[in-house]
């Protein structure tokens, strides 16, 4: 099976058909739990107040509660963001050693 049909198929089976169409961010429910409770971007936010860092990463990956964060570490979108980004990676890795630039 070649590259573009993993493709194919990981984007079929973790992205819903409608966000497909409208090009949404499958994590955005996560980001906008996140920026409710006052989560910013990395680069300008406070210690402990950064969107990815300390509170988006936390729930995806660590698969953990964040205090005050209307988001469920287990929940449908924060499964579906995790499972997105694992597919995603898993594809740029095969496409960089399929792909290697030739000196």
């Amino acid at each position: 099976m070649n590259i573009l049909s993993k493709l194919i198929i990981v984007s079929a089976l973790t992205m819903p058909l409608f966000a497909q169409a409208e090009g949404a961010d499958i994590c955005k429910p996560v980001f906008e739990a996140c920026a409710a409770q006052g989560y910013s971007k990395d680069e300008t936010a406070p210690a402990g107040k950064k969107i990815w860092l300390n509170c988006a990463n936390v729930i995806i990956n660590q698969k953990k509660a964040v205090a005050k964060v209307d988001m469920d570490p287990n929940s449908f979108d924060a499964k579906n963001c995790h499972d997105f980004r694992e597919a995603r990676d898993q594809f740029e890795a095969d496409w960089a050693k399929n792909h290697k630039k030739e000196k």
